[in-house]
């Protein structure tokens, strides 16, 4: 990771911070079963970072425009709401990183906004951020770049001052033409993706590293 100073930092939050995503992909395959839904890994990750109107648009243009995704999308959420934990899981050394991080930090997330306040309320975030912006405060969804130009306009840092945090190619690309500063978090990254970012890493704890080495006292000091 290149030698950079940033203002201010935007974080994605479910599968970047919190770890929502083990449970979601299972509540997904547990409805598609349901409905006799044969889908792929390949298919299940181009949902990733999506927010749910998109989402179904892409579900239609899988399985045909008469599928019923109203009814899947409900029976998902069922299985969602009985498989995921309440706190949901951190993801290993968010905390730590939140706690050395002392730039301005804002969420920007596809969530909905009921959700995403919820989420960060009981896993003891919300007071890390100035900010969170969630599908339900912007136009259009990621891969679109608006949670990241509205978070960066309510942090008042202009875009190439900020760095973005997450784990999706959808959100990297949002993030990227938002103008953003991109550090991607995720085990095996897709080559399309890590190509764009100034660091692929493994983990959140790997992400303090790299920012440690990123500039002149990127990270405070560790108490």
């Amino acid at each position: 990771m290149t030698k950079q100073r940033f203002d201010a930092v935007v974080f994605d939050l479910d599968g970047t911070l919190i770890d929502t995503e083990t449970s979601y992909r299972r509540a997904f395959f547990a409805a598609a079963a349901t409905f006799g839904m044969h889908v792929t890994d390949g298919f299940y990750a181009t949902l990733l970072g999506v927010a749910t109107p998109e989402r179904a648009d892409l579900i239609r243009a899988r399985f045909g425009a008469d599928f019923p995704v109203g009814d899947f999308l409900a029976a998902y959420y069922v299985h969602r709401a009985a498989i995921l934990p309440d706190p949901p899981p951190l993801c290993p050394g968010a905390l730590d990183l939140l706690r050395t991080l002392p730039q301005p930090k804002a969420i920007a997330t596809s969530a909905s906004r009921r959700t995403a306040h919820r989420h960060l309320a009981s896993a003891g975030l919300t007071s890390y951020f100035a900010h969170v912006v969630t599908r339900d405060d912007v136009p259009r969804g990621k891969p679109a770049p608006d949670s990241f130009r509205h978070a960066t306009t309510l942090l008042g840092v202009e875009p190439a001052r900020c760095l973005a945090i997450e784990d999706s190619p959808t959100g990297v690309a949002a993030a990227e033409a938002a103008g953003l500063h991109v550090l991607m978090v995720a085990a095996t990254p897709p080559s399309s993706a890590s190509r764009r970012c100034l660091a692929v890493v493994p983990d959140l704890w790997a992400a303090q590293e790299a920012l440690r080495a990123a500039g002149p006292r990127p990270l405070a000091p560790t108490a």
